[in-house]
């Protein structure tokens, strides 16, 4: 479907080069395989970010009725 869309209108479509959703270690499988090393992390919060990092966020605002 991307496929037909770029190529009736190839100006409907940019390669992405900033992210915000990976940290850096999950980005690189990706970055390799499909782009080229191009993609870059789009903030330093974003790019060191932990699983248990967001555990222990999520665990306090509950603790303290914010979730």
């Amino acid at each position: 479907m991307l496929d037909s869309l770029e190529k009736s209108d190839p100006s409907s479509c940019v390669e992405l080069t900033f992210q915000y959703r990976m940290n850096e270690e999950i980005m690189r499988l990706s970055n390799n395989l499909i782009y080229n090393d191009k993609l870059r992390c789009g903030n330093n919060q974003i790019q060191t970010n932990t699983i248990s990092q967001h555990c222990d966020e999520t665990v306090s605002a509950t603790r303290f009725g914010l979730l």
